[in-house]
């Protein structure tokens, strides 16, 4: 499962999105990104960033089903949504000029 989130829109949809997401990817987001990936409280979510764009605007996060992820029904635990985007807001809120 991928969460993408369009700040621009300000909604955060789920869909299946395959392809290469390193077109516009600037060092300092690769950068950012490598920091998220490994930050350990970010690392246990289960999530991993996939892509930032250059202007802050788009980050595709994939969040896997497994053990971590899954209820007792077989779902996903909306808490691992959450955790999975929690730092991400204030991430691109930062990296965002707030005059366009």
């Amino acid at each position: 499962m991928l969460l993408w989130m369009d700040l621009a829109v300000g909604v955060m949809t789920i869909q299946r999105v395959s392809g290469l997401f390193a077109v516009n990817e600037s060092l300092k987001t690769r950068l950012l990104r490598f920091g998220f990936n490994h930050f350990p409280a970010f690392r246990r979510t289960g999530a991993r960033i996939i892509y930032i764009a250059a202007d802050f605007r788009e980050v595709l996060v994939k969040l896997p089903l497994n053990w971590k992820t899954r209820n007792n029904i077989g779902t996903m635990f909306g808490d691992s949504m959450s955790g999975a985007v929690d730092g991400i807001y204030m991430m691109t809120a930062a990296g965002t000029p707030l005059t366009t």
